[in-house]
């Protein structure tokens, strides 16, 4: 059986899924990684509505994690590129993959790999404890809460219902595992649902109750969670019949993904010079941060240290364009 899992109760939700955990939004930041950062590639890659790409390019610029580079000047024209705020998601993007990696491919393989440049091998991040260096483990991470913001009020760029993707943006899952992963967990409710499972919530009213969430958006989330995999039910009363939902083990291999938003929000979104939770590594007893390494050389990884490179033929992009190499 699955041991319930170590968090306090009044978790915060993080900014970061009102700002990133959206598909487009997510997919534009990954195609930048890609080193990717104009207009018209992003366009063609992603096959996004023009009015869409300039709604989402625009949010992250006013959230300082895009920059805008002007490479031509008549007509002016802008290239889109990182802050170090930007930078710093790419810890959150390396464990989407990973989780996708792991739990979304065939017997293939990725579509891709990921080479670390420093010691050229295939890049594996790994979760590590600021203080004590050690591997930061399921059940090792207790949360000090240092605020009691909560962030799901007020107007919303990001929209919340679960669409189904067309033929064109599933098909980008052969270029990378994250889109797959979105696919299962990218929506605010769904990875709503997952935050308060890692709280150790498991039943339908807690879910309802902690959320405020309509019952049957909550009841084909956990329908989807249950179909991928992520829950399995669990009863735990006969007459009525009622159930739990408990994280499996791919579900609690999404762990590392919660880690890393929390801490890209210590680290960004602070209030009042302190950030909402602190991280304890109860191995070591002490606050951290959660740190992404090379498993392979230890090193702390940066995003310009990483070389994409496919292993199946890549995707051509809307209209027919031929998308830019990752090699």
């Amino acid at each position: 059986m699955i041991q319930s899992i170590y968090l306090k109760k009044e978790f915060p939700i993080p900014p970061l899924l009102e700002l990133i955990v959206d598909r487009w939004t997510t997919l534009i930041v990954r195609e930048i990684f890609f080193d990717v950062h104009r207009f018209e590639q992003l366009y063609n890659n992603l096959g996004i509505s023009r009015n869409i790409l300039s709604v989402r390019l625009q949010h992250l610029v006013e959230a300082g994690i895009l920059e805008l580079k002007r490479y031509n000047d008549y007509p002016a024209r802008f290239e889109y590129h990182f802050t170090k705020k930007g930078l710093d998601l790419y810890p959150f993007i390396s464990t989407l993959k990973k989780w996708g990696d792991k739990w979304l491919t065939g017997k293939n393989g990725p579509p891709q790999v990921v080479y670390h440049n420093l010691c050229k091998h295939v890049f594996v991040p790994v979760a590590i404890c600021s203080y004590c260096s050690q591997e930061i483990k399921i059940g090792e991470i207790n949360y000090e809460e240092r605020s009691k913001v909560k962030y799901f009020g007020g107007g919303r760029l990001l929209d919340s219902r679960k669409r189904k993707p067309s033929k064109k943006v599933r098909q980008v899952q052969d270029i990378c595992t994250v889109e797959g992963t979105l696919n299962v967990i990218g929506d605010r409710w769904t990875f709503s649902i997952l935050r308060e499972a890692f709280l150790d919530n498991r039943r339908f009213e807690q879910f309802y109750n902690e959320l405020g969430i309509s019952r049957s958006i909550l009841s084909s989330r956990l329908k989807d969670l249950v179909r991928n995999g992520i829950f399995i039910k669990h009863r735990y009363l006969d007459n009525p019949s009622r159930y739990e939902y408990r994280l499996t083990k791919k579900g609690l291999d999404i762990f590392p993904t919660i880690l890393a938003s929390i801490c890209w929000e210590n680290r960004w979104r602070v209030y009042d010079d302190k950030p909402p939770l602190l991280l304890r590594h109860t191995a070591c007893n002490h606050t951290c941060d959660v740190i992404i390494i090379c498993a392979q050389c230890g090193v702390e990884i940066q995003a310009h240290e990483i070389k994409y490179v496919k292993l199946r033929h890549r995707l051509k992009g809307k209209n027919g364009h031929k998308r830019k190499s990752l090699n």
